[in-house]
């Protein structure tokens, strides 16, 4: 582990227990406390934004702000001509199932303390990908795939966030960060 890296559990919980990845099988996708709502990815394709209701959370208000976020309604206001804008290139394969360091460029200026991005386990599944994301702001971001397709997620609070979608090239290449306007 480099210098650079911390564990997930300094970054995420300002401690070191000594762990650099911590197995997703702790946050199953499929768990009641995660809100799902349907979206609409930039090539016109249905995909599927989550989050996960934080401890002591009003589950009606959660539910009521993922689902103004899936419709574009006005629980915020977000730009994606907005100039306050980052762009930044990655390379997210889909992986093993563990959360990953981001990096520290990506941590500092996008605010995200981990990701993991896989196959989306089970069967009978409508969507072949799952994107985990926990950040610690509150931000829009666009994840873009090797097919050039992109897919909005708006982190509302600061937990696990996911995005279940379909792609022939699901590698992750770009991120762009968009904060909120101040309208």
């Amino acid at each position: 582990m480099s210098a650079e890296q911390p564990t997930v559990h300094e970054y995420a919980m300002g401690q070191s227990i000594g762990e650099s990845v911590v197995a997703l099988n702790t946050i199953p996708a499929d768990s009641d406390d995660i809100v799902w709502r349907e979206a609409v990815s930039a090539k016109g394709e249905t995909f599927q934004i989550g989050s996960r209701a934080p401890a002591g959370s009003n589950d009606v208000e959660l539910a009521a702000r993922a689902q103004g976020i899936a419709d574009g309604g006005p629980t915020a206001s977000f730009s994606s001509d907005s100039t306050d804008s980052n762009v930044w290139s990655v390379g997210w394969p889909v992986g093993d199932g563990n959360w990953k360091w981001p990096g520290k460029k990506i941590f500092d200026e996008l605010d995200i303390a981990r990701y993991c991005h896989k196959k989306n386990p089970g069967k009978l599944n409508v969507y072949d990908y799952i994107l985990y994301v926990n950040t610690n702001a509150t931000r829009q971001y666009y994840f873009r795939d090797e097919s050039g397709d992109s897919y909005g997620l708006w982190c509302y609070v600061e937990t696990d966030h996911y995005v279940r979608f379909n792609s022939k090239r699901p590698t992750i290449v770009q991120i762009t960060l968009t904060k909120p306007n101040s309208n």
